[in-house]
């Protein structure tokens, strides 16, 4: 990576760690900062989607970014909006085509991580299941999400 995409890409993530959705945003006028990752494999789109930014996650939606990227976890934009309860930011990515059942490499869909956080309140969860999440689609050990909300009270 030539020195200058160093420089931009090491000012976006330090951004992200400020929270400055402005200048991010100014920085995103560069189109190739999408492809940008951290350490982790994150994208910005990912940061934003976990940290409630919509006009954020927005702007690059616009700008034509990949919404089923995955982290080194498998993670994608989704899983941490999901993670996060972010149900705005959840809505923008499934409107703009994310993939609904994306698994993780435990496989882990974006409805399970939901459902674990349904104490927080199940509007992601209902969102996931409108966009058609498969609630019976089961992990590596054999859990799907209605089992796994069975077990902690969850209804879906």
């Amino acid at each position: 990576m030539p020195v200058e995409r160093t420089q931009v890409k090491n000012e976006l993530f330090d951004c992200e760690a400020r929270n400055d959705t402005k200048k991010i945003l100014e920085l995103l006028k560069d189109q190739e900062i999408l492809d940008d990752r951290d350490e982790y494999g994150r994208t910005i789109l990912m940061y934003a989607s976990l940290k409630g930014w919509p006009d954020v996650v927005r702007e690059i939606i616009q700008r034509g970014e990949i919404l089923d990227t995955q982290d080194k976890n498998g993670y994608s934009a989704l899983h941490f909006a999901a993670q996060a309860y972010k149900p705005q930011e959840a809505r923008l990515l499934l409107e703009a085509g994310a993939a609904v059942d994306l698994q993780d490499k435990y496989g882990k869909t974006p409805l399970s991580i939901a459902v674990l956080r349904y104490k927080v309140g199940n509007d992601v969860i209902s969102l996931l299941i409108k966009f058609g999440a498969d609630k019976n689609k089961k992990n590596k050990a054999g859990i799907s999400s209605v089992d796994l909300a069975g077990q902690i009270g969850c209804k879906i």
